[in-house]
């Protein structure tokens, strides 16, 4: 959610066409109804035998999916020849069409960890509302604005369609995927959602990141209601994944939005040092005024924040706590149903 200088190089859009081309990979760009975040890109890989597959497969508003069948007309690529659509995270400009490239006879593939966001079961769909009502009331926000979320979720459902559950099959990671000129693996890098994968061409060094890296903005690794014993730690997750693709050789990014760019760990670098300072604002605020709720902390950190990033701004603040927490340098209780911070 937070853009920074630029620590990295963007190659010409030649040299990025060409890089990529020469794995077989192409890249369609799809409009999306969020300004902060721009467009989401689709690529479209050969496969071996013929066919294609898609990794991710955009938002499915009017505009998102004509923008999509155009990139596959320009390419000349029919439908049905789609074989595979490997969905990086559920999130709804990541998996949208997903559903209608099944219902052509396309397989979906997609980690796990994010099943219930590509594909919800009926139990899911029934506990989802009350779980994150009860994380809101821990976050600290009071009723109207737990309303005014939910009214926000029920607003942004229509931007994707749960694919059947039958036409779903596993990403794992360290699987190898062949394609026609390359073979990739799959990495699972939770943070940004729980079941976040990337695709790595190590022969080229090119990694196809989906929202796990991006040029300009910090991803917002987003918050997930205890389902079991206990929550995902998204910021906690995202920081091992980046530190660990950050020992990885890699030449070429290939991210979910904008361009190809290069230099991936001058850019972890400077994540880790953003989220380093995110976290001393954090703390100087609790030694200030103990006893804070995260939506009492977003309010201050985020003063002119938009209502419709909410729940991005609780997910920002919660995460660097719970980093915080694990360092054993915050700590929380609970008072009259919300969590209250303070440093320790």
């Amino acid at each position: 959610m937070e853009v920074a200088p630029a620590t990295t190089l963007v190659p010409s859009p030649e040299a990025a066409r060409e890089a990529l081309a020469r794995l077989g990979i192409h890249r369609v760009v799809v409009p999306i109804p969020f300004v902060e975040e721009g467009p989401v890109n689709v690529y479209l890989i050969e496969e071996a035998g013929g066919g294609w597959a898609l990794f991710d497969a955009g938002v499915a508003t009017p505009e998102g999916r004509r923008a999509l069948w155009a990139g596959l007309k320009a390419l000349g690529i029919e439908a049905p020849e789609i074989r595979r659509v490997l969905v990086s995270h559920g999130h709804l400009d990541h998996f949208g069409n997903a559903a209608e490239l099944a219902a052509s006879g396309a397989r979906v593939f997609a980690h796990p960890a994010d099943w219930n966001k590509v594909s919800p079961d009926a139990a899911w769909s029934e506990a989802r509302e009350a779980l994150y009502a009860e994380l809101f009331r821990r976050l600290g926000v009071d009723e109207a604005g737990i309303a005014a979320l939910e009214a926000d979720w029920e607003r942004l459902r229509v931007l994707a369609h749960a694919v059947p559950r039958a036409c779903l099959q596993s990403l794992a990671e360290g699987e190898r995927l062949r394609f026609g000129r390359a073979e990739a693996a799959v990495l699972h890098v939770p943070g940004h959602t729980p079941g976040h994968c990337v695709l790595y061409f190590e022969e080229a060094q090119l990694m196809l990141t989906a929202d796990h890296l991006l040029e300009h903005t910090s991803p917002n690794p987003v918050m997930e209601p205890a389902r079991d014993s206990r929550a995902p730690r998204a910021l906690v997750s995202y920081l091992a994944s980046i530190r660990r693709v950050r020992e990885m050789p890699v030449r070429w990014v290939a991210p979910g939005h904008g361009p190809l760019w290069t230099g991936h760990r001058r850019h972890i670098d400077r994540l880790l040092g953003f989220y380093q300072r995110r976290q001393r604002v954090l703390l100087d605020a609790l030694r200030d005024r103990p006893g804070l709720t995260v939506d009492a902390l977003g309010a201050r950190l985020f003063p002119r924040a938009h209502a419709s990033a909410r729940f991005l701004v609780l997910s920002e603040v919660l995460g660097n706590l719970e980093v915080l927490e694990e360092a054993g340098r915050v700590r929380r209780r609970l008072a009259r149903e919300a969590w209250r911070w303070e440093a320790a």
